[in-house]
């Protein structure tokens, strides 16, 4: 069951940062910023001995996203 745990925040950030480099348009900064923080969280999660870290990184970064998405609906 705890595997599974660990995968959920990494499958929700990855939809949603998915969406977000596709509508986030020509601000290449943001994407750059973005995908290495999304990557910078998966090494952590899943190739380091500090995973709960990296758990943490994946779940802010999805609720980031997700608020970002919220945000840039509204507009």
């Amino acid at each position: 069951m705890l595997p599974v745990l660990f995968l959920i925040p990494a499958a929700a950030s990855t939809i949603l940062g998915l969406t977000f480099l596709a509508g986030v348009g020509g601000r290449p900064v943001i994407k750059i910023l973005g995908i290495s923080v999304f990557f910078a969280a998966v090494y952590l999660q899943f190739f380091s001995i500090y995973p709960l870290t990296g758990l943490i990184l994946q779940t802010v970064l999805a609720m980031c996203l997700a608020l970002w998405r919220k945000m840039d609906s509204t507009r």
